[in-house]
C-alpha cells in the first residue's frame, strides 16, 4: 500500500519486430484510512505532575497528545504513557490524543478528557484564637497564623450548633470582627487554615457573650393610687436578660426582672415620681449598661374609683375617699379565665371573670360599700375597676349600684379623654401574609403603653412604650390568626383591639382551591374535572371542583391530563363566559406527568415543598434548610395532589448541612458532575459518583437544571464512576 509502481508498454506485429516502448508511467496503490484515536485508559496524579496513559493501536509509528498544561500543549511520544511535571495542585487539565501511521497520517483526536491534580499539604492551624474587643453588636477576634502554606482561612460562628455563619479570609490574616450580632448573646466561633481543598482542624472558642444594650424609652403608666407600671424596650436584647428597675425619685431598687416591664407598689398617692431601667450583662451578674430613664408621671389622686392591673401573687393598697380608710387588694390566683382577690382591711376573698363585678363590705359595718369590676381576665393578670358603692334603697328596684358608683366606661387619658387608636391594621390591610412575622400599626395611636399578642389572654405578652408601628411574630404553622392590642393610658386606661390575618404558605400559589367558594357541583353550569372550549377559539379550559375555568398554556401540558382531543367539549362562548376564570390563570402538572429525578415539586392546595428522589418525595421542612442547601424557588414545578398521592413519603430533610442522597453536585472549577449516595462499604457517609457522560446522565432521568453547584470546601469520597 501507498508504493509508487513504474511502467511501459510495446507492440510486436505479424513480422516479430518489436516498437519502441512507450514512455514511462507511474501511480501509487491507495494508502489506508488513518487509524482511530486511542483510548485514555487513566490518569496517575500528584500534587504535581499527570501521568496519562492510553491504549496502543496497531499501526501506530507516534502519539500525539494535546493539553491544556502550559509550555506542553502538544507532545509526541512512541510510549502509550507520558508524564507531565511542574504542574500546580488542585487543578483541572484537559488532554486529547492522536495516531500517526507508517504513512505520515494523523488520525482524529479522541474526545477531551479532564484530570484534577492531587491537594496540597494540609496547612497548620492557627493557634492563640480569641476575642479582643466587644461590644452589644460586635465581637473581634484575633489569632496568630501559624502556617506557612495556606490559601486563606474558613470562618465560622454560631449562637447554637455548628455549622453557622461562614466566611472565607484572605491569606495571612490574624483577625476578623463579626457585626450584626444579638446584645447580650453568647456566641461560639471556630477557625480554619486551607491550603485549597484541604484543610487544618478547626481551632474553637468557649462561649463569647456580646454586651447587653441599653433599655429603649423607659415609660411610665399610673397603676391606681399607690403603684406605677414601668415598662421599656428590650432593645434587642434575648428574653434572658436581667434587668434592674430602679425608683429614682426614693433612691431605691425596685425589682430585678426578665421581662420588659415591672409594677412599683407601696407610693404615696397622687405623688409624682421617676424611674430608670438598666441591663444586666449575662457574661457578669454584677456588670449592668447605663439606665434608661424615664419622664416624671403621677400616681392617681384618692378618688371614689380606682382603676389598676396586678399580675398574681401581687398587691396594690387604695383608698375610696380622703381621710377614709387605707384598703389592699391582692391577686391570690387566676384559672380557667376566673380571678380570686383578697380585698382586706376586713379579708373579703371574691372571684370572678371578665366582665363580670361584686360589691363587698369592706370595713365590716354589714353593709356592702365597695364595687369590684372585672374589665379583663387575662392570663397572669388582671385589670379591675375598684369603686364606691352605696347600697339600693328598700325602696327601689334592686339596681346593682347607686348613685356614688363612678366607672370607667372606656379607657382615659390624663386628661380625661378615651384612647383615640381608632383603628388596628396589619400589614397594611392585605389580609394575608407570607412571612411569619407582620407589621401592625394605630391610627391616631395616643396610648402610653401597648402589649400584643396572638393569645387573647396575653399569656405571652408584656406592656411596652407605645409607638405607631411594631412587628408581631405569628405561629409556626400556617393559618388564620387574631392579633390582639392592649393599649394602656398613662393614666391606667386600658382597651383591647383585634383584627384577623392569614398566615400562607412561602411561595402563595393564587389558587381557589386554597380558598373555597360557595360554589358547589350542583349549581355548575358545566361539569368539573372535563375541558371545554367555544366554537371559534383555539383555547382550551378546564373547568375546577369549585367551578372555575383554567387555561392549558400548551397542548402538552393538556395531554398530561386527557390521552386524545376527542376528550374536549365544545360550548357556546356565553356558556364559557359565565364560569369564573380562576385568578391561578394556570394549570399545574397533571396525573399523567412524571417528573424527573431530583426535581422540586409543590401541590397548588399544599404549601409544603418536597424534593423528589425517583422513588420517593422529601418534604424540606423550613424556607432556611431550603436555601441553605442551593435549591432555587424559580425551579419548583407546580403538580397537581394526584402526582405527590403516587408516590411514598421518605424521610423529611431537616438539615441544611446534610444533602440527600441522589443530589446532583458539581464544583465550579470543574466540569465533572457528581451524584451523591450512601457509601456502600459505611452506611455512615456519602460519596460523590461521577457520572461519565451525557448519556449516562440523560439514561439516568436527570434534569440539567437541578445542578447544584457548591462550594469546594464541600468534599465528599469518590465512589464508583457512573
Amino acid at each position: 500500500p501507498a508504493t509508487t509502481y513504474y511502467f511501459q508498454t510495446q507492440t510486436r506485429d505479424a513480422y516479430t519486430q518489436d516498437g519502441s516502448f512507450s514512455t514511462v508511467t507511474s501511480t501509487i496503490t491507495d494508502t489506508p484510512a488513518a487509524l482511530d484515536p486511542p483510548t485514555v485508559s487513566g490518569f496517575s496524579n500528584t500534587t504535581t505532575s499527570i501521568q496519562i496513559s492510553w491504549s496502543a493501536v496497531t499501526g501506530a509509528t507516534y502519539y500525539t497528545v494535546s493539553s491544556t498544561v502550559p509550555g506542553y500543549e502538544t507532545v509526541t511520544t512512541t510510549n502509550t504513557n507520558y508524564t507531565y511535571g511542574s504542574l500546580d495542585a488542585n487543578t483541572t487539565y484537559s488532554f486529547q490524543t492522536q495516531t500517526r501511521d507508517a504513512y505520515s497520517q494523523d488520525g482524529s483526536f479522541s474526545s477531551v478528557t479532564s484530570t484534577i491534580t492531587d491537594n496540597h499539604a494540609t496547612p497548620t492551624a492557627p493557634t492563640s484564637f480569641a476575642s479582643s474587643t466587644i461590644t452589644s453588636t460586635t465581637i473581634a477576634m484575633t489569632w496568630t497564623d501559624a502556617s506557612n502554606n495556606e490559601t486563606g482561612f474558613l470562618f465560622d460562628y454560631t449562637s447554637s450548633t455548628f455549622p453557622g455563619v461562614t466566611s472565607s479570609l484572605a491569606i495571612d490574616s490574624t483577625s476578623k470582627t463579626t457585626s450584626a450580632l444579638l446584645p447580650n448573646t453568647a456566641y461560639t466561633f471556630r477557625l480554619r487554615s486551607e491550603n485549597y481543598t484541604v484543610a487544618s482542624n478547626y481551632v474553637t472558642s468557649s462561649a463569647i457573650y456580646t454586651n447587653p444594650a441599653t433599655p429603649l424609652s423607659t415609660t411610665l403608666s399610673s397603676n391606681g393610687q399607690t403603684s406605677m407600671l414601668i415598662s421599656w424596650g428590650a432593645n434587642s436584647n434575648p428574653s434572658t436578660t436581667v434587668y434592674e428597675v430602679y425608683n429614682v425619685t426614693d433612691a431605691e431598687v425596685v425589682t430585678t426582672t426578665t421581662q420588659t416591664s415591672a409594677y412599683a407598689t407601696g407610693l404615696a398617692a397622687n405623688t409624682s415620681y421617676q424611674f430608670a431601667v438598666r441591663s444586666q450583662y449575662l457574661s457578669d451578674n454584677a456588670t449592668y449598661t447605663a439606665y434608661t430613664t424615664s419622664t416624671v408621671a403621677s400616681t392617681d389622686a384618692i378618688s371614689s374609683s380606682i382603676t389598676m392591673t396586678l399580675p398574681v401573687g401581687t398587691s396594690s393598697t387604695f383608698q375610696i375617699a380622703e381621710g377614709g380608710d387605707t384598703h389592699t387588694a391582692t391577686v391570690d390566683s387566676i384559672a380557667d379565665g376566673v380571678v380570686t382577690m383578697t380585698i382586706q382591711t376586713e379579708p373579703v376573698v371574691v372571684s370572678g371573670s371578665t366582665g363580670e363585678s361584686d360589691t363587698i363590705d369592706s370595713n365590716g359595718d354589714g353593709s356592702d360599700d365597695l364595687q369590684i369590676t372585672y374589665d379583663s381576665v387575662g392570663a397572669s393578670s388582671v385589670d379591675f375597676t375598684l369603686a364606691s358603692y352605696t347600697p339600693p334603697s328598700s325602696g327601689s328596684s334592686g339596681s346593682s349600684g347607686g348613685s356614688a358608683i363612678t366607672t370607667k366606661n372606656g379607657p382615659q387619658t390624663m386628661d380625661g379623654k378615651t384612647i383615640t387608636a381608632t383603628a388596628m391594621h396589619l400589614n397594611n390591610d392585605s389580609g394575608y401574609t407570607k412571612e411569619q412575622t407582620i407589621s401592625v400599626t394605630f391610627d391616631q395611636n395616643t396610648a402610653s403603653l401597648i402589649a400584643l399578642s396572638t393569645d387573647a389572654t396575653f399569656a405571652d405578652a408584656a406592656y411596652a412604650p407605645a409607638k405607631q408601628t411594631y412587628t408581631v411574630t405569628l405561629p409556626n404553622a400556617y393559618g388564620t390568626y387574631t392579633v390582639y392590642a392592649k393599649l394602656r393610658s398613662s393614666a391606667g386606661g386600658i382597651t383591647v383591639l383585634s383584627k384577623q390575618i392569614t398566615y400562607t404558605a412561602q411561595e402563595t400559589i393564587n389558587d381557589t382551591t386554597e380558598r373555597p367558594t360557595n360554589t358547589s357541583s350542583d349549581t355548575c353550569i358545566l361539569k368539573e374535572g372535563k375541558p371545554y372550549k367555544s366554537p371559534f377559539s383555539s383555547a382550551v379550559y378546564y373547568v375546577t371542583d369549585t367551578c372555575t375555568k383554567r387555561p392549558f398554556q400548551t397542548a402538552a401540558r393538556y395531554f398530561e391530563y386527557f390521552l386524545s382531543w376527542n376528550n374536549v367539549t365544545v360550548v357556546d362562548a356565553d356558556v364559557l363566559g359565565a364560569v369564573t376564570t380562576d385568578p391561578a390563570g394556570y394549570m399545574p402538572h397533571g396525573q399523567l406527568y412524571t417528573p424527573l429525578v431530583n426535581t422540586i415539586l409543590k401541590a397548588t392546595t399544599d404549601p409544603k415543598v418536597y424534593w423528589f428522589s425517583g422513588n420517593n418525595l422529601h418534604w424540606i421542612v423550613s424556607e432556611t434548610v431550603f436555601n441553605t442547601l442551593g435549591y432555587a424557588w424559580n425551579n419548583i414545578e407546580h403538580v397537581g395532589t394526584s402526582i405527590l398521592e403516587r408516590f411514598t413519603h421518605g424521610e423529611d430533610i431537616t438539615q441544611d448541612h446534610i444533602r440527600p442522597n441522589g443530589t446532583l453536585i458539581k464544583y465550579e472549577y470543574s466540569p465533572r458532575v457528581y451524584v451523591i449516595e450512601k457509601d456502600p462499604q459505611n452506611s455512615t457517609r456519602q460519596v460523590k459518583q461521577w457520572i461519565h457522560d451525557e448519556e449516562t446522565f440523560t439514561s439516568l432521568h436527570y434534569h440539567w437544571q437541578n445542578i447544584l453547584t457548591i462550594n469546594e470546601a464541600e468534599i465528599y469520597p469518590n465512589g464508583e464512576t457512573l
